[in-house]
């Protein structure tokens, strides 16, 4: 059991690693987010990793949505 993040922890519940211990659930409303430097233009890869990172998220998510309170994600 622990505290955390659902994006530090996602990967564990899946996994069954890490088990909800409760239903309680509080949404912190804290977000990542990756920041461009406005002084050049951002290379290829740098989307191409961005494009994988929220691909990979929402694929977590996607699946937590079964073992997680509905509305909460």
């Amino acid at each position: 059991m622990a505290l955390g993040w659902l994006s530090n922890g996602s990967r564990a519940l899946l996994q069954a690693t890490l088990v909800p211990a409760s239903d309680r659930q509080i949404n912190t409303g804290r977000i990542h987010e990756l920041i461009a430097p406005r002084s050049r233009p951002v290379r290829p890869i740098v989307s191409d990793i961005r494009a994988w990172m929220i691909a990979e998220m929402q694929a977590e998510l996607k699946a937590l949505r079964a073992l997680l309170q509905p509305g909460v994600l």
